[in-house]
């Protein structure tokens, strides 16, 4: 009887050990599984990201339903995408970042803020996981070595534009969302009235309406307009310290005199941090696609 017992103790014993040997591969299994699921240097990922100054305004993001949320409050960083959804980036263990402009207008190379927000977000990706939004704080220092010409520029704060504009028929269509004939009209940003005088083949002859006295906005500071005839004159009151934005550029107002002001582009992100939302996942054939879509816009 007892040799039956110390069989039957044995074979449980067994089962007991044969039963636990899968469940113990399966938790090895699941642990690379989750080791393999974080983000390594050289990966190729696909990024959701919203980034929020300190005041929680939002400054740049490639999701739609962000972007066009009526609700949210855009700061003077933010500019509509020309298309959304999540970008290829190469994940790097610290920031790389190129020196090089990438961005082309009348002539000149930049290197906008979206790109410099991209190069330091790809240096923030090693080590967090995929398919888990994670929280990112990014900053950005003036290059060491950047030339003052390259960092500075003086503004007259008196500006004049003139009334009438010539432009391209597609980008009037654009805003009218038709083709334009005379007469037609919108209201821009700032509260200023556009109004299609005439059509010329591909050039639409356009012109500003604003009340004389009237205070508009600028990315410099409020403007009293003054109507000069065939130009109006802007009178632009700036403040130190104010983040703007110059098409691609971000910089921030350093010096007000009577006449003129001084802005500052030598730090991309305009001396704010930026607090971010991620998502990452592996790329698709779709994701790549569309990546390459929008870089070609």
């Amino acid at each position: 009887m007892k040799n039956k017992n110390s069989g039957a103790k044995l074979s449980m014993v067994l089962i007991l050990a044969l039963t636990a040997l899968p469940m113990n591969g399966c938790t090895l299994n699941r642990s690379a599984m989750s080791e393999a699921r974080t983000v390594r240097e050289n990966d190729k990922v696909a990024v959701s990201y919203t980034c929020n100054l300190a005041d929680g305004s939002l400054a740049v993001t490639n999701q739609r339903q962000v972007a066009d949320a009526p609700a949210i409050t855009r700061s003077p960083l933010f500019r509509m995408p020309v298309a959304f959804g999540p970008q290829i980036m190469t994940a790097t263990a610290k920031p790389v970042i190129d020196p090089a402009g990438h961005t082309e207008m009348l002539g000149f190379k930049f290197k906008s803020f979206e790109e410099a927000v991209s190069e330091r977000l790809a240096g923030r990706l090693v080590g967090l996981p995929y398919d888990q939004e994670q929280q990112v704080r990014l900053s950005a220092t003036v290059p060491h070595g950047l030339a003052y010409k390259d960092r500075y520029l003086e503004r007259f704060r008196k500006t004049s534009h003139r009334k009438v504009l010539r432009v391209p028929v597609w980008q009037v269509a654009k805003e009218l969302g038709k083709p334009p004939v005379a007469e037609a009209r919108w209201q821009g940003r700032d509260g200023i009235t556009f109004v299609v005088d005439s059509v010329e083949g591909k050039v639409v002859n356009l012109r500003r309406q604003i009340k004389s006295g009237a205070t508009v906005q600028t990315p410099f500071g409020p403007a009293k307009v003054i109507d000069e005839g065939k130009s109006y004159t802007l009178n632009i009151a700036p403040n130190v310290g104010t983040v703007v934005r110059s098409g691609p550029l971000v910089g921030r107002i350093t010096k007000v005199t009577g006449e003129s002001f001084m802005l500052d582009y030598g730090n991309p992100f305009g001396f704010e941090d930026l607090n971010c939302r991620v998502l990452i996942k592996e790329p698709s054939k779709d994701t790549a696609t569309m990546a390459k879509r929008s870089m070609e816009k």
